[in-house]
């Protein structure tokens, strides 16, 4: 199944960028309205105004990040979604089942907290390993081939004992192992290693 964010690309549909912006520009700001009007005229005490702003806002700032993708305004969205929404989205939950004199505006906006934070920190986990599937990476037979490459090549007698050449040798090959060190199969002796520049000149 593909990543919910993937859709904030260049190719995405056109229809599913008019459902977010209307999500975001139209949708989530008429039921705040409208919420709002309601625990208005039902005289609520102490509504929770904030709660509900933050439960829509943060669903309106991921909507709006998907409909206007790689822009700067998707950028603004998403760093509102991810950074900031799910700590006022759970300091609310918490705050609101802390209260003893809930009516049920207020165990709405509770749950349309913890509703909203589960949401984005489930599309943000979701996200990041998505992408750390995708990314490549080399295979352990792979590692094997180029430091057994590099021990049968000789990349140090080809650089004619000089060690830069060697050390750039084994960087060009992918060569370098653990401590620095080249692996090399068993019962070959470790290469000659110059030690002043009297014996680099004789081994030239």
């Amino acid at each position: 199944m593909e990543n919910p964010l993937s859709l904030a690309a260049a190719d995405t549909p056109a229809s599913v960028l008019t459902v977010a912006l209307a999500l975001a520009l139209f949708v989530f700001p008429i039921l705040f309205t409208c919420v709002c009007i309601l625990m208005r005229f039902s005289g609520v005490h102490r509504p929770p105004y904030f709660a509900y702003f933050c439960a829509f806002g943060s669903l309106g700032s991921l909507s709006l990040g998907i409909a206007t993708s790689n822009s700067p305004l998707s950028a603004l969205g998403f760093c509102i979604a991810f950074l900031i929404s799910p700590f006022l989205l759970v300091r609310n939950f918490f705050a609101l089942r802390s209260r003893g004199d809930r009516s049920i505006y207020h165990q709405g906006a509770c749950w349309a907290s913890l509703f909203a934070a589960t949401i984005i920190v489930f599309l943000l986990v979701w996200s990041l390993f998505d992408e750390y599937l995708k990314s490549p990476k080399p295979s352990g037979a792979l590692i094997r081939a180029a430091l057994e490459g590099v021990a049968e090549a000789g990349v140090f007698e080809e650089t004619g004992g000089d060690v830069a050449g060697f050390a750039g040798g084994v960087v060009a090959r992918g060569g370098a192992s653990r401590g620095g060190r080249i692996r090399r199969p068993r019962g070959h002796p470790p290469p000659l290693v110059p030690s002043s520049s009297a014996e680099r000149g004789r081994l030239n």
